[in-house]
């Protein structure tokens, strides 16, 4: 019989914030995608103002896209600060960087 199962990895706080916006760049490179799509559909059938609404929301789902980029990599540079802050024991920092990520990945930040 195989032995007792191995506990899963503990995942240390900030791999959610970094999955997390992941996810939401993955998500609206999809949006932009899928727009576009539409966008040139609309414009085959001469629909250009349906087209133009499309140009309008492929704009938005850009900006998202950038935005949740820039996230990422604050979010990495946050998280080399909050190792170095946990290592030197400056709990009171690593807790308010925690925070800062955690807000990032929320989208509050």
């Amino acid at each position: 019989a195989p032995g007792p199962a191995a506990p899963p990895p503990v995942p240390a706080p900030t791999v959610p914030a970094a999955s997390k916006v992941a996810a939401k760049a993955a998500q609206y490179e999809m949006q932009v995608v899928k727009l576009k799509e539409q966008m040139e559909a609309a414009a085959q059938r001469k629909d250009f103002k349906e087209a133009a609404r499309f140009n309008n929301e492929i704009d938005d789902a850009q900006r998202m896209l950038r935005k949740a980029r820039v996230s990422q990599k604050d979010i990495a540079n946050l998280q080399e600060q909050l190792e170095a802050a946990v290592q030197g024991q400056d709990f009171l920092r690593a807790e308010k960087l925690q925070q800062i990520i955690d807000d990032l990945a929320e989208g509050k930040a």
